[in-house]
């Protein structure tokens, strides 16, 4: 069995550090893309209620609906020229029939004329690119469960914490809508200091909606990896 795994984790050691030179560009013309930003949960003045964060620097805000969402807030798009795009992605979870409520400034457009419903069937989602015009944040397209593979990328920081030899750490779940258990995704380190190249592997564990990295230690003692930026990649573009 250790074979076994030697040989696993020497081949997945092989690809890791084989991947940083073949990063993956995000390519869908229909969808905006960049840093992807965790809404902020507030219980005041109304609990449940959530805030993407300022899309001038993070155009993508995905709202994992755990529960029924009292209030929403959108700000931050730049008003430039012809206006600016941001994604919202609205996602429901393994319970479904969540219902957000829409703020007073997330509008129609001429290209989307009636809001639609957000899919209330577990695990659904839809994509919702939003244009600033004005005051207001016009919907210019929606797309339910729309394929993100080729299109999704984002980062995530490692723990940092001592993984024992021969054995696998899970780092913290990612959102990433669309994802099945069936998917392949990707977990790349952004720099190999020394304490990766002691024996550190990545490899990523696709699950519904979400994916999880996890750091093996393949080598005879345990390790402390440096804290580490990982790319988050869906599918492996080679």
């Amino acid at each position: 069995m250790n074979r076994f795994f030697k040989t696993i984790a020497a081949l997945l050691f092989g690809i890791s550090f084989a991947l940083p030179a073949m990063a993956a560009v995000p390519a869908n013309p229909q969808v905006p893309w960049g840093a992807i930003a965790a809404p902020t949960a507030t219980a005041s003045p109304v609990a449940n209620t959530y805030v993407c964060p300022s899309f001038a620097t993070d155009p993508v805000c995905i709202l994992n609906m755990t529960t029924n969402i009292a209030g929403l807030t959108v700000s931050g798009i730049p008003a430039t020229a012809g206006g600016a795009y941001a994604t919202i992605i609205f996602m429901q979870d393994a319970t479904g029939s969540r219902t957000v409520t829409l703020p007073t400034n997330i509008t129609t457009s001429t290209s989307v004329p009636t809001l639609p419903a957000i899919p209330s069937t577990a695990s659904q989602f839809t994509v919702w690119v939003v244009q600033k015009v004005g005051s207001n944040y016009q919907v210019v397209g929606t797309y339910d469960n729309l394929n993100l593979s080729g299109t999704f990328l984002t980062t995530q920081t490692s723990n940092g914490t001592a993984v024992d030899h021969i054995t696998a750490q899970v780092q913290p779940t990612v959102l990433v809508p669309g994802m099945s258990a069936a998917s392949t995704c990707s977990c790349q380190a952004q720099t190999l200091p020394a304490t990766w190249l002691t024996g550190i592997t990545l490899s990523c564990i696709p699950e519904t909606n979400a994916v999880q990295c996890v750091e093996i230690n393949a080598s005879g003692a345990t390790i402390t990896p440096t804290v580490n930026t990982l790319t988050i990649t869906w599918p492996y573009n080679f």
